[in-house]
């Protein structure tokens, strides 16, 4: 049995129509994923409904799978906490970890040989006789980087039917299919674009900071510093003679630390959470992921107790809290998320 991880879209319709083609068992399980007092509630019930209405249309068996207070605590409550503390989170990652590839998949309660198969855009390869997964085929949408967390012993449990696949050419099968291709999802699935509010009402009073300049000069005051990403140049406004950089976000005292690009970047980082499908040989080179849709970066990885510290060549504009993906050529060795760096 293939159960297809389906939310409607035009990647998982995709898969769907793929399977059906194939003549194989497959079942549509769908995910319940937003707590009812969150505003993005009514977009996520839709989800489920349209996706239940194709798989009937498709005569197949739709099954919604509830993990709403998982998805809070492990994915809501952890992105709040991470910008409060000065970091930018990576939500999709965690998501896939804990919640997918997680208490999704356990509820679902696979059996001897069931699968289940996604629209990602990646796949399932060996390395070193172990499963990996590999970068998928088109490098501008490819989501390897957004599985570096997944728990390694699921990989054997899992599909992905796209990942040689161009996303234009997906499109297409699914238009000749009679399917509509639907607007593209919102960037993360829990909160719109104004996501600001879903932070500032967990606090409980506003920190009184200041971005401060290159030379500790005080340049605006703010009550706001949980809105800035390392890294960042637009949005700052202040008056200065060059382009300032956010550099450094101080949670503690609500101070950002803004700096010209010429003093922008750090060699060395360290990593906690690390998840290795197969663990990288200490020292030896290899490409690190520090941002979605960002290039690799040439690195070493050295191990320290259950943590590991990641050297670059060359100094690079790191941002806490992201993820390091640690690449040999296009097969996926892991990673973990971004503490610090120096």
């Amino acid at each position: 049995m293939y159960y297809i991880a389906f939310s409607g879209g035009v990647d998982s319709t995709a898969v769907l129509l793929i399977f059906i083609e194939m003549g194989v068992q497959v079942e549509v399980v769908t995910m319940d994923w937003i707590p009812e007092d969150y505003p993005s509630f009514p977009y996520a019930q839709k989800i489920v409904s349209d996706a239940c209405r194709i798989a009937e249309k498709l005569g197949v068996r739709c099954t919604v799978v509830e993990v709403r207070k998982e998805f809070e605590k492990k994915i809501i409550d952890y992105f709040v906490k991470t910008y409060l503390s000065g970091k930018t989170p990576n939500p999709c990652t965690l998501c896939n970890r804990f919640i997918k590839f997680g208490a999704f998949l356990d509820r679902i309660n696979l059996k001897n040989g069931d699968k289940i198969a996604t629209g990602h855009y990646a796949g399932i390869g060996e390395y070193r006789g172990s499963p990996v997964i590999r970068r998928g085929r088109e490098p501008r949408i490819e989501q390897s980087y957004f599985l570096a967390l997944v728990t390694p012993s699921v990989l054997e449990r899992i599909v992905f039917p796209l990942h040689d696949k161009l996303r234009k050419d997906v499109e297409d099968y699914v238009k000749k299919k009679g399917f509509r291709i639907k607007k593209k999802s919102q960037e993360i699935c829990f909160v719109d674009k104004k996501f600001w509010g879903l932070i500032e009402n967990k606090i409980k009073r506003r920190k009184n900071g200041w971005i401060l300049g290159p030379g500790g000069e005080k340049l605006r005051k703010i009550d706001d510093y949980y809105r800035y990403t390392v890294g960042q140049r637009k949005g700052l406004r202040v008056a200065y003679g060059k382009p300032l950089y956010v550099a450094e976000i101080d949670a503690a005292t609500g101070n950002v630390f803004v700096t010209t690009k010429d003093r922008l970047g750090w060699k060395k980082m360290r990593v906690s959470a690390c998840n290795w499908f197969v663990k990288p040989e200490e020292g030896k080179d290899y490409l690190i992921q520090i941002r979605y849709r960002a290039p690799p970066f040439k690195g070493k990885v050295i191990y320290k107790d259950n943590n590991c510290m990641i050297v670059f060549d060359e100094p690079r504009v790191i941002v806490p809290g992201q993820i390091a993906a640690v690449y040999d050529k296009d097969v996926l060795l892991g990673g973990g998320i971004i503490e610090e760096r120096w």
